[in-house]
């Protein structure tokens, strides 16, 4: 993550980049990804972590049966009173 985020870009893709890392060291990743990404720059991440992540995203996009949808966090907590993960957990449930 330091190395790609050194390189200044305006686009980073991270694929689980907290899978399997003990909680402590994904709080501390957590509070760099905060202070070191480049301003105006965007991160998409893949993860299972969406407790932990929620309040660091500003829109969840969720792939699921062939199809993407996109919603800005913050509407999720207004809107649906729920947390980002509750609300990833009703789109995806098996119907």
């Amino acid at each position: 993550l330091s190395l790609g985020l050194s390189r200044r870009a305006a686009l980073y893709l991270s694929d689980e980049p907290l899978a399997s890392i003990e909680p402590k060291l994904r709080r501390d990743i957590r509070r760099f990804l905060l202070r070191c990404m480049p301003e105006g720059s965007s991160l998409v991440m893949v993860t299972h972590h969406l407790n932990e992540l929620q309040y660091m995203l500003d829109e969840l996009a969720i792939l699921h049966r062939h199809t993407i949808r996109q919603i800005e966090t913050e509407t999720i907590r207004r809107k649906y009173g729920i947390s980002v993960e509750d609300y990833f957990l009703k789109e995806t449930k098996n119907d």
